[in-house]
């Protein structure tokens, strides 16, 4: 019988139906194993998800519970699971290492026609919210489309 969590109804039949595709870039159990502090490494019964984010996709991954005896539904919506993380994960990394370069190639762009102004370090708030309006209506499609 499936173990009943928070969802979990839902979540199959979401998942049966709009599942995503599986990409390269795969997460670990090593990525997260251990880590919350309360369990071992051997400890495969509990869900186990990492302290701190990814460093660039900002994640915290999940080391999903593998049951004794697991049933096929479980499996399958464990496995679901591992798939949809690695894609959050992918999507994420791609967008956030974009976001990064675009962000230092506009910031190098502006301090460098300064206009004969005095130089600058840096950029203020206001300089910045340029860049981060122009990121977002470039991408929003995109980002409409993640939440699909």
């Amino acid at each position: 019988m499936l173990r009943q969590t928070n969802g979990v109804n839902v979540m199959i039949k979401w998942l049966a139906t709009n599942g995503r595709p599986t990409l390269m870039a795969s997460i670990t159990a090593a990525d997260c194993r251990g880590l919350c502090g309360k369990c071992t490494a051997s400890d495969e019964t509990v869900d186990r998800v990492s302290p701190v984010g990814h460093s660039v996709s900002n994640l915290r991954f999940t080391d999903w519970a593998k049951p004794v005896n697991e049933t096929p539904v479980e499996r399958q919506l464990r496995l679901k699971r591992v798939e949809l993380q690695n894609w959050n994960h992918e999507y994420w990394l791609k967008n956030n290492t974009e976001f990064q370069r675009q962000k230092q190639d506009f910031i190098k762009r502006e301090l460098k026609t300064s206009d004969g102004q005095e130089f600058k370090s840096s950029l203020s708030y206001d300089e910045l919210s340029l860049f981060y309006k122009s990121f977002l209506d470039s991408n929003h499609r995109k980002h409409m489309n993640y939440n699909l």
